[in-house]
């Protein structure tokens, strides 16, 4: 079963004039984002998180949609990310972590 939305559907959750990076945050709006994965995300779509939604162009949001689906996808495929405590059901830590291109990180990979 897919529970991904439609393009869309997707831009039909951003008739707002929110933040990007606080919509994203939103679990009733976008399940599941957290703050790894918000700064994962927005670093892929080459988005400042304090952008207002209503001012993002069009190619600007099929670049946050298409790196939502495959952050999430490639933090689910390596079980999440283990920073402090976090293992799964059979005591096992996420394995995404050394993926993190920004996230608890000084510089991105670029030097930024």
């Amino acid at each position: 079963m897919n529970n991904t939305p439609s393009y869309t559907e997707f831009t039909n959750l951003l008739k707002t004039k929110e933040e990007i990076g606080t919509f994203l945050m939103k679990q009733p709006k976008i399940a599941g984002i957290g703050n790894y994965l918000r700064a994962e995300i927005l670093y892929k779509a080459k988005l400042s998180p304090y952008r207002a939604i209503n001012e993002l162009s069009e190619k600007e949001c099929k670049r946050v949609y298409k790196a939502i689906k495959k952050i999430v996808n490639k933090s689910y495929k390596y079980k999440g990310v283990s920073i402090q405590h976090y293992t799964n059901v059979n005591g096992k830590r996420g394995a995404w972590s050394d993926s993190l291109k920004v996230y608890r990180k000084k510089t991105d990979p670029k030097g930024n």
